[in-house]
């Protein structure tokens, strides 16, 4: 696996139960041992709340065990050791504490408020992931965590029993956005606008031309040559991805290469030859008839695109007067 450097990992588990308590280290110091000289981030987001499971004392206990466990390899005096194949000699051995950044985790809020359901822990956990990634708070979280790492995380205490603060927490908090105040304090304003704009009578009557103008505009490149309609007619006819006009160029264009591409007589001949055939074909495209079938392909086109584009502008035209 090609790792490159700025690679995040996070470990979401729980400490309350058997699996998540049970095999967090291991996780931990296993991608330690794998990725853990190429740069990469190792982060751990563990739920230590038995009241979501249940709150039962194998629960409690289990949470407990698991947070004992993550205090004493967190410390920079131990090391962690575990042999997983012994055929193959597969050993751990780590100083390093299994979490670049631990995060723990509960239910419970700065308020009354407290999470009850796994479910939406989870998404809090995801959510607060997401956010350092594509969000506009990305530069704050990362400029926090790494001041909190340089100021706490290496910082080690004196004391003959030290304690390890290599431990984070977060909240996630809303800003309350009061819509129907603000929607009625918009209309009350709308209002008192629209009321003056009654009183005083100006632009009451807008000018005629201008508004035809401006109806004109959607349809007329030029005013002045009012060929609107029919220049959205030819763009409208489309044939291979391709305009009548851009057809009939290329058909014109491939015919001048193959006559500069000729050397002999024997090649103009050849051209010569041909040039009746390609004219019927072209003559063939545009001819008019009764049915379909006899139609030429440009002429159905443009039928079909003259329909289109006389209901768009008798909707426009709706549309204006009303």
């Amino acid at each position: 696996m090609l790792v490159q450097p700025g690679l995040h990992v996070f470990v979401v588990g729980s400490l309350c139960g058997g699996t998540g308590s049970g095999m967090f280290l291991d996780v931990a110091y296993t991608l330690r041992k794998s990725y853990g000289n190429q740069g990469v981030q190792i982060a751990g987001y563990l739920v230590m709340d038995p009241s979501l499971y249940g709150n039962t004392t194998s629960m409690i206990a289990n949470t407990y065990a698991a947070l004992k466990e993550l205090n004493y390899y967190t410390s920079p005096s131990t090391i962690f050791t575990a042999c997983y194949n012994q055929q193959r000699n597969e050993k751990v051995e780590e100083q390093r504490p299994p979490f670049n950044y631990t995060y723990l985790v509960s239910g419970q809020t700065a308020g009354d408020y407290k999470i009850t359901a796994q479910r939406k822990l989870c998404n809090v956990i995801a959510q607060k992931i997401s956010l350092g990634f594509y969000s506009e708070l990305e530069t704050h979280l990362k400029s926090t965590r790494d001041n909190f790492y340089q100021a706490m995380l290496l910082e080690q205490n004196d004391h003959p029993r030290p304690n390890v603060q290599g431990y984070l927490t977060f909240g996630l908090a809303a800003i309350y956005f009061p819509r129907d105040a603000i929607v009625q304090m918009a209309l009350n304003r709308i209002s008192k606008q629209l009321g003056e704009f009654w009183l005083n009578g100006d632009g009451q009557n807008p000018d005629a031309e201008f508004l035809l103008d401006r109806f004109l505009l959607g349809w007329y490149d030029d005013l002045a040559q009012k060929d609107g309609f029919k220049s959205k007619l030819k763009a409208a006819t489309i044939y291979n991805n391709k305009t009548f006009g851009d057809a009939l160029k290329g058909w014109i264009n491939k015919l001048e290469r193959k006559i500069d591409q000729c050397e002999n007589k024997d090649d103009r001949t050849g051209v010569i030859q041909q040039l009746p055939r390609e004219l019927r074909q072209q003559f063939n495209t545009t001819q008019p008839g009764e049915s379909d079938s006899s139609q030429g392909i440009w002429v159905r086109k443009l039928q079909e695109s003259g329909k289109r584009l006389t209901e768009r502008l008798k909707q426009d035209t709706d549309r204006f007067f009303d």
